[in-house]
């Protein structure tokens, strides 16, 4: 379900709050800067899955201080999944 500015909302910044999923933005088909710094992102396949379909015009991304920075390679992963960040 996604409660905020579907329709037109092309920039988001929701840093530093505590969160563990994104599943709440798969709406937001018009994004194109994402901010989400400083949360408990683990899951690096949601992610990508939120960039190669819902967000696929997202041209800025942010996802520094999060768990799934953690992983291997997770930047190849995010690059190949978000066609705009290339």
């Amino acid at each position: 379900m996604c409660v905020i500015g579907q329709g037109s909302l092309t920039v988001l910044n929701v840093s530093g709050n505590g969160l563990t999923s994104l599943s709440a933005l798969f709406c937001l088909h018009q994004l194109r800067h994402l901010s989400v710094t400083d949360n408990c992102l683990s899951d690096v396949a949601e992610l990508t899955h939120l960039l190669s379909t819902s967000c696929r015009r997202v041209e800025r991304l942010d996802v520094a201080d999060n768990r799934l920075c953690r992983r291997n390679k997770f930047r190849d992963l995010i690059i190949l999944a978000a066609p705009a960040l290339g």
